[in-house]
């Protein structure tokens, strides 16, 4: 997905990869690193793609994630998230949200350009290497932008600690 080719060692899984990339728009850029400068944050989300090439495209967040029982992995809840998010569920689906959201929010900023979707790749991945078979799915999720400068704004005071602290070495 990344180049846009298939190396010859990789021939044995060429058609489980493109029927992977069918859910990704042709315009994609696999592991792009979005920066926030006033929070001083940081992500590399799993791809980023364009509605279009044209200048007032909007943008696609995905992240991909391998789970053997696919949606009962996925949704399966383990009570709530903490305070200030203690109005969702502490499930891989919402931190997937989120992860996505954070990623979607850098990504905006960065660029000017609006988010169209966000989305979770979700992947069996007993089903790889067969031929084309792989079971896939590409599962919506919402875009938690509020929740997101909640987040940022709440921890901005300990990013900026963290940053300036001399005795620590924050990549």
């Amino acid at each position: 997905l990344k180049h846009g080719e298939i190396k010859a060692e990789h021939k044995d899984i060429e058609l489980d990869i493109l029927q992977l990339a069918i859910v990704y728009p042709t315009v994609r850029y696999p592991q792009v690193t979005v920066y926030d400068m006033d929070y001083r944050t940081a992500g590399t989300s799993d791809t980023i793609s364009l509605t279009s090439n044209r200048k007032d495209s909007k943008l696609i967040i995905s992240d991909t994630k391998c789970y053997e029982k696919m949606e009962t992995d996925l949704y399966e809840g383990r009570g709530w998230l903490k305070a200030p998010f203690e109005h969702l569920p502490n499930s891989k689906y919402i931190k997937t949200a989120m992860q996505c959201s954070y990623y979607a929010y850098h990504a905006e900023k960065l660029t000017g350009k609006k988010v169209k979707e966000l989305f979770i790749h979700l992947i069996q991945p007993s089903t790889c290497k067969n031929g084309g078979n792989v079971v896939h799915k590409k599962i919506p999720v919402p875009y938690l932008k509020h929740d997101i400068v909640i987040l940022l704004e709440t921890l901005k005071d300990q990013i900026k600690e963290k940053l300036t602290n001399k005795n620590e070495f924050v990549i």
